[in-house]
């Protein structure tokens, strides 16, 4: 049990990292230019 406890505190944890990572996207995209954004997107 406290692997699977452990496990999904994991995915959520990386999904909040990851829709904090949109957010600062959509705010930096807005200032500097999409090639920019794209390339950190692929990175």
């Amino acid at each position: 049990d406290e692997k699977t406890l452990h496990t999904r505190v994991a995915q959520v944890s990386r999904r909040l990292i990851e829709l904090r990572k949109r957010k600062n996207m959509t705010k930096f995209g807005l200032r500097l230019p999409r090639q920019v954004v794209v390339a950190k997107r692929v990175l």
